[in-house]
């Protein structure tokens, strides 16, 4: 895995759920796409901050394991 930081547009479903604002990537608002290249440019100009979202990022990827996803599904099916 790479671990990138991740640019997105903030849209109802998806993105939200797998990129965490400030921490392993932007979300910037849907269809604004000057929002969208300045974020990028901010990821290009600091190196510094790529390496904290690529830490953030292989700590918050384990939510989304096999394991993490079998685990929320075994518990929506048991205590509902």
């Amino acid at each position: 895995y790479n671990y990138l930081p991740i640019v997105a547009y903030d849209v109802r479903v998806g993105p939200p759920a797998l990129v965490k604002h400030n921490e392993t990537g932007f979300l910037v608002p849907d269809g604004d796409a000057q929002a969208f290249s300045k974020a990028l440019c901010k990821l290009m100009d600091s190196p510094e901050m790529v390496v904290e979202f690529q830490q953030a990022a292989y700590h918050f990827v384990h939510n989304f394991s096999e394991d993490a996803v079998i685990d929320l599904w075994l518990n929506l099916f048991t205590n509902n």
